[in-house]
């Protein structure tokens, strides 16, 4: 089930980008893609999108280290 979240997760992440892939704001995407999850996940999601802003993370969502990409990893295996 976590795999399968991560999946749905990642390509959400992709598809509520409105700049060409990976250019989009770290903490808005995950922002987007919290919007779309469930409660658990969201809540996570939210988290991170927060501690992208405090931080200031501004990188490629479309790296697989990422932040963003890390974070939704994160959400997806909460079980």
């Amino acid at each position: 089930m976590g795999r399968l979240a991560f999946l749905f997760l990642t390509v959400t992440l992709a598809a509520c980008s409105r700049q060409p892939a990976g250019q989009q704001d770290p903490a808005d995407a995950l922002d987007n893609a919290a919007r779309q999850s469930d409660p658990e996940a969201a809540s996570e999601l939210h988290n991170a999108a927060d501690a992208a802003r405090d931080m200031n993370i501004s990188e490629n969502i479309s790296d697989p280290d990422s932040f963003a990409q890390n974070s939704l990893q994160a959400a997806g295996n909460q079980e």
